[in-house]
C-alpha cells in the first residue's frame, strides 16, 4: 500500500498518519486526477491532428473560448440547483444540528 501512494505523488511519509479512509479518499482523487489528465492529452492529440488537417485554420479567439458551450453548461446547472433548492426542507442550521444529533445519539 505505501509502494502504491508513493507511485500515486504522494509523500511516503505521510502514509503512517492516514486512516484507511483517507488512505482511500487520497488514492481515488489520484486515479480521477490521472483520468482527466489521460483526457485532457487525449483532446489535445486529437485537436492537433485536426488543426494540422485543417485546409483553414479557425479564428483563434472563437476556438480557444469553446464556443459558448460553456456557458449552456452553467445555466443547466443553475436550473439543476434551482429544483434542487425547491424539493428541499426549508430549515434553519439549528434545526439541521437539533435533527442531526437526535439521529445519532438514537
Amino acid at each position: 500500500m505505501l509502494r502504491a501512494y508513493a507511485a500515486a505523488g504522494f509523500p511516503p511519509g505521510d502514509f503512517w498518519g492516514l486512516t484507511p479512509r483517507l488512505y482511500l479518499t487520497h488514492m481515488l482523487g489520484a486515479s480521477d486526477r490521472l483520468e482527466r489528465e489521460h483526457r485532457n492529452t487525449a483532446w489535445l492529440a486529437w485537436h492537433v491532428e485536426a488543426l494540422h488537417r485543417a485546409k483553414k485554420l479557425p479564428d483563434a479567439k472563437q476556438f480557444m473560448s469553446g464556443g459558448g458551450a460553456r456557458a449552456e453548461k452553467q445555466g443547466q446547472v443553475a436550473i439543476r440547483l434551482g429544483c434542487l433548492r425547491a424539493s428541499l426542507p426549508r430549515i434553519t442550521q439549528a434545526q439541521w444540528r437539533a435533527r442531526f444529533s437526535n439521529q445519532s445519539t438514537s
